[in-house]
């Protein structure tokens, strides 16, 4: 029971629901995050590094891989765009 408890709640950490955004910054919730009600972390967009491959974007912040693959989110076009354009913006502001 402790074993499948523990493996439950890593599981639960690393499978994302939710995502959001405020201009420069983004979050990501997870199953345990909404499950225990913890408090939003936001990030600057500059630290997820959006890349994309055939129907997966990939976010490579801090000392995770996040994949958000295509079937899994309805608004899969438009969280790509809010990272591109967020990222355009940034190295328009940087030049």
């Amino acid at each position: 029971a402790l074993l499948s408890n523990f493996f439950g709640k890593v599981n639960a950490r690393s499978s994302y629901l939710e995502i959001g955004f405020d201009e420069n910054h983004f979050y990501l919730r997870s199953a345990y995050d909404i499950a225990y009600n913890q408090n939003l972390k936001f990030y600057p967009l500059a630290y997820a590094n959006a890349t994309m491959e055939r129907n997966t974007i990939y976010l490579n912040y801090i000392d995770h891989v996040i994949r958000l693959r295509r079937e899994e989110w309805p608004q899969w076009h438009e969280i790509w765009a809010q990272l591109t354009v967020s990222n355009e913006q940034g190295t328009a502001n940087r030049t």
